[in-house]
Parts: structure tokens; sequence; C-alpha cells
């Protein structure tokens, strides 16, 4: 799947982000991980683990197996709020329930 110069955009925003965590790969060599920083979504997903927030509830996807990074981290207004592994997946759009409509907000209330 190709994002086109916004993928870019993201990029460059991102890389001027604070650096919040650093990388925790799991169920992947190093080489391998390498490797395929070469493709741009790969290396979306892991500078969105590197300045994103961990989602307080992850997604679908992370619920059933975090990989390769071991939490489930989104930069909501970039990457169309795609957490770091569905990017990292061959098809992120239709992988990850914050973008298709499926994740699921516990509202919470509170007595006053």
């Amino acid at each position: 799947m190709r994002y086109g110069k916004k993928t870019n955009l993201d990029l460059k925003l991102m890389r001027m982000m604070k650096p919040l965590r650093e990388i925790v790969i799991y169920d992947i060599t190093q080489t391998e991980f390498c490797i395929r920083l070469g493709t741009n979504s790969c290396l979306k997903a892991a500078t969105t683990q590197i300045v994103g927030t961990q989602a307080p509830i992850p997604c679908e996807r992370c619920k059933k197996r975090t990989w390769p990074f071991r939490e489930c981290v989104r930069v909501l207004n970039m990457s169309r709020g795609c957490c770091g592994n569905c990017l990292w997946s061959k098809d992120p759009v239709h992988a990850c329930s914050f973008i298709n409509g499926t994740y699921q907000v516990q509202r919470v209330s509170y007595d006053i």
C-alpha cells in the first residue's frame, strides 16, 4: 500500500517530536527488523513507537498479538491514528481498529 507524499510529511513531523520511549521488538530478529526499516511504512511504524503515546486500550490486533513491538502505540493525528504494530503490517488500513472504526472507547462515569 502506498501512502504518497503525506507519509513523508508525517515522518518529518514525527522526527521533530520528543522521543518518549525506546523500541522494544518482539518475535523478530534485529537483522530482519533493520532490513524492513528500509520500507517507508516500517520506518513510520518505528517512529510512531518512539514518539507516540501508548493506547489506554490496545487495538483489536494488538489485543490478539503485539508484533513486532511490545506495546500498542499511536500518534493521534498522524497515520490516520493507526498504531505502530498495524503500520508495520502489510495492510494497516484494514488491520487497525483505530482506523476501521471497530475500536470501542470505554466510557467512564464519575459520581460527583
